[in-house]
């Protein structure tokens, strides 16, 4: 499987005059990820906590090194997906600092990727799914009409074709 396209860097030197533990890394990726909270909100919770005096820019080099940490298990959950036999895949728009942006969201119902895109062109899509064989349940977005398998139409997906009904899944 071809890697996630986009730029991976190396893993900056976070702090580097401290020792930085994991947890400290987790906790603030745990509260921009899970709780939504701002990184100028999260630095300030990590200095009123923890007394260490870093600037935002700081906290933000520990969600990159996070990133760069687990590029690999990403990578390798990813391929494990994309070569099951059952694969639902479906993509979202998002926002990212006011500009529009769209996550892929890939499964086997027991593992989910999620990848950020820029756009919803699915060259990504198509580059990680050309080799897949197996069932591949979407919305029947056309971006998927290029990948050779048996597609199957996600029940009451709001973006089903109304000839294919919303009460099962249709296959073609």
């Amino acid at each position: 499987m071809p890697d996630v396209p986009g730029p991976v860097r190396h893993p900056p030197r976070v702090l580097a005059r401290q020792q930085v533990g994991r947890s400290l890394v987790a906790y603030p990726v745990y509260n921009f990820v899970k709780l939504c909270i701002p990184r100028e909100v999260v630095t300030a919770g990590l200095n009123r906590l923890l007394d260490l005096g870093i600037v935002p820019a700081a906290v933000h080099n520990l969600k990159i090194a996070a990133a760069c940490y687990y590029a690999d298990t990403v990578q390798a959950i990813l391929n494990r997906v994309a070569a099951g036999h059952v694969l639902h895949v479906d993509e979202t728009k998002a926002s990212v600092k006011g500009k529009a942006a769209y996550v892929w969201v890939l499964t086997n119902l027991h593992e989910v990727v999620y990848v950020y895109s820029d756009t919803r062109e699915g060259e990504f899509v198509q580059t990680v799914l050309r080799e897949f064989k197996g069932v591949l349940v979407s919305d029947f977005y056309a971006v998927y009409d290029a990948l050779d398998c048996p597609q199957a139409e996600m029940p009451h997906s709001p973006h089903a074709r109304p000839e294919c009904g919303t009460s099962r899944a249709a296959i073609r």
